[in-house]
């Protein structure tokens, strides 16, 4: 199951604390922002996941000095279908 949100930020705070906050902080900022998942687009592109079916946005995050960038996806089960495609391009043929 998707949770609510899923973000994590790689190699960008060194405490762990900050990863969690942001988590918190996006969460929050899905209801705000009408949808089920809110991730990172950090993550999104580190995961290889394809770029259309999802919106691009700059948000503020309470307690962050510079904005980030977020991808949202209004239903959990459209970015499990995302994963499933990145998974399906990402096979090499034998």
């Amino acid at each position: 199951m998707v949770p609510r949100s899923f973000v994590a930020e790689r190699g960008r705070h060194n405490s762990p604390g900050d990863a969690v906050n942001v988590a918190a902080r996006l969460q929050d900022m899905s209801k705000e922002l009408e949808c089920e998942v809110v991730i990172s687009d950090e993550v999104y592109q580190t995961a290889g996941l394809p770029h259309e079916g999802v919106q691009l946005k700059e948000i503020t995050v309470r307690g962050r000095a510079a904005p980030i960038v977020v991808r949202t996806v209004l239903k959990a089960e459209n970015l499990a279908r995302l994963f499933e495609r990145a998974k399906a391009n990402s096979v090499a043929p034998a």
